[in-house]
């Protein structure tokens, strides 16, 4: 491991360990104020079972990151705001594994087959059970949501940038949601693509490092401006395109250890071609880690905090040295 990345992990495990607690005890509260309500322990249950299954809280580390690049600390307040990233997160996992019909999610059973395994109700059917999970996942992201947001508009929290806060979150989601319907659409019309750069930053880099950073920012009272605007947004999609595609260099990988040269024609033509693609996406994720590591030569003639922008210039390293 390198000492970038050693860096960067402590400061990540040291935050995951403040975060968490906050993170249950908000759900408690949550739980506690629509206990009256039968179905309502279902969901959170559900909720509880997903963060605890695990998850490095990435996307709420940076907003706090994003948030002390300009003032001293991420208080209570701002860690507290930090939950509604990780909220954020979890809803689109759960849709996206309803869309993608995924089994399972860290290593364990994902949202609308934890619900099928509680078999609450007896005599149904495997077609009823799936579609009873289902709904009822697509329900528990749709909470996760609005709790994100009912979150970042408590009158607890708010900033000179708070009528900006609703917008920016919302312009995020519609390009997440764009980008998971051209991620489907290519799917389903076959068309070949080595590697869309566009669908993994709207599907992926938008909400998972852009959005947190920048709300970071703009919570501790920030004006960016456009140029500076710009700058960040650009290193965070770098970051988060690498990000994105250093998991599917690594999947690339596993699935070429499956072939072997002398399995036929068939399997010998799907090798190269899963080959060509490694070999693409290797070349992208490169030029993503060399493009970030130029916005931060650009961002460091801002003022921004010493100690926080330190952590902010290793994260390219800690990316590629996954």
């Amino acid at each position: 491991m390198s000492e970038g990345r050693k860096l960067f992990q402590d400061a990540l495990s040291a935050h995951k360990a403040n975060f968490d607690p906050l993170y249950k005890t908000f759900i408690s509260e949550c739980r506690n104020r629509y206990a009256d309500i039968e179905v309502s322990p279902f969901f959170f249950n559900e909720i509880e079972r997903l963060h605890d299954s695990g998850g490095a809280r990435l996307r709420s580390f940076l907003f706090c990151l994003g948030f002390e690049l300009i003032k001293e600390d991420a208080n209570a307040q701002a860690l507290k705001a930090s939950i509604a990233m990780e909220l954020i997160h979890s809803f689109l996992l759960i849709h996206d594994d309803i869309i993608d019909r995924s089994m399972t999610r860290r290593d364990g059973p994902s949202a609308h087959y934890s619900f099928v395994e509680h078999q609450f109700f007896g005599g149904l059917s495997p077609s009823e059970k799936e579609y009873f999970g289902s709904r009822m996942a697509i329900l528990c992201g749709d909470l996760l949501c609005v709790l994100a947001f009912e979150l970042l508009g408590s009158k607890n929290f708010e900033t000179k940038n708070s009528g900006y806060l609703f917008e920016f979150v919302s312009m995020i989601l519609v390009k997440t949601i764009f980008g998971q319907g051209q991620d489907i659409f290519f799917q389903v019309n076959k068309k070949q693509i080595l590697d869309n750069q566009k669908i993994v930053a709207l599907k992926t880099a938008h909400y998972s490092f852009e959005l947190p950073l920048c709300l970071g920012m703009y919570c501790a009272g920030s004006k960016i401006r456009d140029a500076e605007r710009s700058c960040i947004s650009e290193f965070a999609l770098s970051c988060g395109i690498a990000y994105q595609i250093r998991d599917d260099i690594q999947d690339t990988k596993d699935d070429i250890a499956r072939y072997t040269l002398n399995s036929g024609t068939k399997k010998f033509e799907d090798q190269l071609s899963k080959k060509k693609i490694a070999k693409n996406r290797m070349h992208i994720f490169e030029t993503k880690i060399t493009k970030s590591r130029a916005c931060l030569s650009e961002l460091s003639k801002r003022r921004y905090r010493k100690e926080a922008f330190d952590l902010l210039k290793i994260l390219p390293d800690y990316i590629a040295d996954c």
